[in-house]
């Protein structure tokens, strides 16, 4: 989305990637990559970050590394797709925003089918606040992902990324109470996880439809 003809270069040298991924790791935080571009991509992977977001470039190079190096990607194909669409409005973008817009779903989709076949763990992610992020979930099983594997990318495995899956992430005792139950049975139908009927925060429902 930056004004510029090319969102595909790096923007970090390994040297400061590497001093950033290190001081982040002094302060036990966990370090996320916005990476289009395939270079860029690799420099963060090497330099030991935890997560991709994007990832719209990704190679067989890459997707070794990041399996490697136990790197997660975090696709975020609501946002690709939003772009997408917006792109063949007239002048909603600058013309040199429009024309990196138009691509970027179905590489970004081709880019998820390709980490997800060659083994990479996926987190769910929107980069996006719209009107439908729950619709990810279906977006990722149409790059090929499996339902329940969407469900665990959004549940435990984004916890796990988050370095908080001690208290969220899945049902157990002792756990923060944080669930949610849909209508329907999203390994046959994906999109009911976009239908839900019980919502309940911290062991307090706020929401309880029959």
């Amino acid at each position: 989305m930056s004004v510029a003809t090319s969102g595909q270069n790096p923007q970090f040298t390994e040297d400061e990637l590497e001093a950033i991924i290190t001081t982040a790791r002094e302060y036990g935080l966990p370090v996320a990559a916005h990476a289009h571009g395939i270079e860029g991509m690799k420099r963060a992977i090497r330099a030991g970050v935890n997560s991709i977001e994007h990832g719209t470039f990704i190679d067989d190079e890459a997707v070794n590394l990041m399996k490697q190096k136990g790197t997660v990607l975090v696709p975020t194909l609501t946002v690709a797709e939003w772009a997408t669409e917006k792109a063949k409005e007239e002048g909603y973008f600058p013309e040199v925003v429009r024309k990196k817009a138009a691509e970027v779903g179905p590489v970004t989709k081709k880019a998820l089918e390709r980490a997800y076949k060659g083994g990479v763990k996926i987190v769910f992610g929107t980069d996006f606040s719209g009107d439908n992020n729950l619709g990810e979930f279906a977006l990722m099983v149409k790059a090929g992902m499996k339902p329940m594997d969407t469900i665990v990318a959004a549940t435990l495995s984004a916890a796990q990324l988050q370095r908080v899956d001690n208290k969220l992430g899945s049902i157990k005792a002792g756990k923060v109470a944080d669930i949610v139950a849909v209508k329907g049975n999203p390994i046959e139908d994906i999109s009911s996880m976009e239908n839900m009927m019980f919502v309940m925060k911290n062991g307090k429902i706020y929401k309880n439809e029959k």
